[in-house]
């Protein structure tokens, strides 16, 4: 039994999984110390992400069955059934998106993305030929890394 949220690699699809390593590798080689911090993800664990940054009428508008938290920012887009964290195959948890944190030397995470770690993550990412968040036009999501394409991959 799974519990959300995980870090748990093994539940990613086997190409992400793999990228994943290799991005985590990667990230070593070039000085960094990366933590995934999110792999697969429950519907319900998703509409409580997509319920930061929102009133309850916002989410009752969208049928969204979740405790609102206006007071915290927004960290996703993604309602529940449109996030590559939730993906699943044959049941089974098969994650096509992880998310990460930069530790800084003093071991405290630094969620700062502006900082050059994560423009050096998010750049090593990139050509290992994933889609990562903080390059996205319009709301970006530093943390996330995913498969492209992962809603009609295989």
């Amino acid at each position: 039994m799974v519990t959300y949220p995980t870090r748990d690699t093994s539940l990613l699809d086997p190409e992400l999984k793999r990228l994943c390593e290799a991005f985590l590798s990667e990230c070593k080689l070039a000085g960094l110390d990366i933590r995934v911090t999110q792999t697969h993800r429950s519907a319900e664990y998703q509409n409580s992400l997509f319920a930061q940054g929102r009133t309850q009428a916002q989410l009752d508008a969208k049928g969204i069955r979740a405790k609102a938290r206006p007071d915290l920012p927004q960290v996703t887009k993604a309602t529940a059934g449109n996030s590559p964290h939730e993906w699943t195959k044959n049941g089974q948890p098969w994650a096509r998106a992880f998310d990460i944190v930069v530790i800084n030397p003093d071991g405290k995470a630094n969620w700062d993305a502006a900082t050059k770690p994560w423009k050096t993550a998010g750049a090593i990412g990139v050509k290992l030929g994933l889609d990562w968040g903080g390059a996205w036009t319009g709301f970006q999501d530093p943390p996330h890394f995913q498969l492209p394409n992962w809603r009609t991959r295989p």
